[in-house]
């Protein structure tokens, strides 16, 4: 995994952490919270999950599902609704206004055949 020295305060996309100056952090942490991947989109910040656990081998989500499985028995949840505009676009709005600390959804994402019109969100504020 490699390493950056952060030169310059830096504010991450999509979130309200800001990188300060000599900051050492790895490419993972600063890894997006929403993407896709096989089909699938995805909105996933839980402390000791990692950011790109949609992309690991399936071997080592494994104890990661559990951990999410806890996460979402334990969260609130609600319905976002994307009618109108891209499903991830709404999660993104959702997450930003709302100001969470934690949060987990995941969904088919939208296609010319497929979208959806709203999306359950698991969250801790």
């Amino acid at each position: 995994m490699k390493k950056i020295t952060i030169s310059e305060e830096t504010k991450i996309p999509g979130t309200d952490y800001v990188l300060e100056v000599g900051d050492i952090i790895s490419i993972r942490e600063a890894a997006k919270y929403f993407g896709s991947f096989e089909g699938m989109s995805y909105a996933v910040k839980i402390d000791g999950i990692p950011n790109d656990y949609y992309s690991l081998p399936f071997g080592r989500k494994i104890d990661y599902r559990n951990k999410i499985k806890e996460f979402k028995a334990d969260a609130k949840s609600t319905y976002v609704g994307a009618k109108g505009e891209s499903t991830m676009k709404a999660v993104k709005k959702w997450v930003k206004e709302m100001g969470v600390s934690q949060f987990y959804a995941s969904w088919k994402s939208d296609s010319r055949m497929h979208s959806d019109d709203s999306v359950e969100i698991f969250y801790k504020e």
